[in-house]
């Protein structure tokens, strides 16, 4: 299965199309990727999100990835 990747700024925007008054800041992801909280990789300065693992996260589906 190949998990739809997505840099911290493409990811706000995927959420900005889906709730155009979401609060989730470039931070938060930031936030949730370094504590585990969503699955993710570090490569150098950037981090690549799985999307569908954010959006589960903030749906309350989720576990911790740590």
């Amino acid at each position: 299965m190949l998990h739809r990747m997505r840099t911290v700024s493409e990811s706000v925007a995927e959420i900005k199309e889906i709730d155009a008054k979401s609060a989730v800041t470039a931070n938060c992801i930031r936030t949730l990727c370094k504590d585990g909280k969503v699955h993710c990789v570090f490569t150098g300065k950037k981090i690549l999100v799985d999307l569908d693992a954010l959006l589960k996260y903030l749906s309350g589906e989720s576990e911790n990835f740590s």
